[in-house]
């Protein structure tokens, strides 16, 4: 829908811009930094989580802000009421079980894959990664994945909305590169990445 459409509410636009600024790099950002992310000005990000916190949404811990436990019912009915995650689960539980590792399901939504089920393995180190977690499709195996057996279209809207930002040295930086990669990714029949994410994450 075209932001120039009269049902087309920015109201609401910008308050989940707000909500989606925190993520796990910057769980507790400042207005200032909130302002800065969303491209808002900073009265409009103070009246936005202001409304928030009303609602029970976000919380203030001095200068900085944080979400609260509510948001999760937001993922918590989309879980309920998916049935994909409901024929899932068991197969993550057998899969986390035969491997020893965390098994996890993830689901396109723009450029980006969203945790939608997740079965962690406990370990001294572990990678932070909850249920609603968002990762770049092009730097992650699980999105590339999902983009090597999605249709053409699919791939070509992804592949056209994505900023190939250089997360690492080993990033996949180009267009070209992410296609010879899902060519890969189709022929040996899985996908792995290695520091495209994140420098010694594999």
């Amino acid at each position: 829908m075209a932001n120039d459409d009269r049902d087309y509410i920015q109201s609401i636009e910008r308050g989940f811009a707000v909500l989606l600024a925190f993520d796990e790099h910057d769980p507790e950002p400042s207005l200032a930094e909130l302002a800065a992310k969303t491209t808002l000005s900073r009265p409009a990000v103070r009246r936005i989580l202001l409304t928030l916190q009303r609602l029970g949404y976000v919380t203030a811990k001095g200068s900085r802000w944080s979400l609260t436990p509510r948001v999760l019912s937001i993922g918590g009915h989309y879980s309920a009421s998916h049935s994909l995650v409901d024929a899932a689960m068991p197969r993550l539980v057998e899969l986390s079980e035969h491997t020893g590792e965390s098994a996890s399901l993830g689901v396109l939504d723009d450029t980006d894959v969203v945790y939608a089920a997740r079965v962690p393995v406990r370990r001294i180190m572990s990678i932070n990664v909850s249920v609603g977690t968002r990762v770049p499709a092009y730097a992650t195996s699980m999105g590339r994945a999902l983009l090597a057996w999605a249709p053409p279209e699919t791939v070509d809207r992804v592949i056209e909305a994505t900023r190939f930002d250089k997360l690492t040295a080993a990033t996949v930086g180009t267009p070209d590169d992410l296609r010879a990669e899902l060519a890969r990714v189709r022929d040996q029949g899985y996908a792995l990445t290695a520091a495209e994410l994140e420098e010694g994450l594999i």
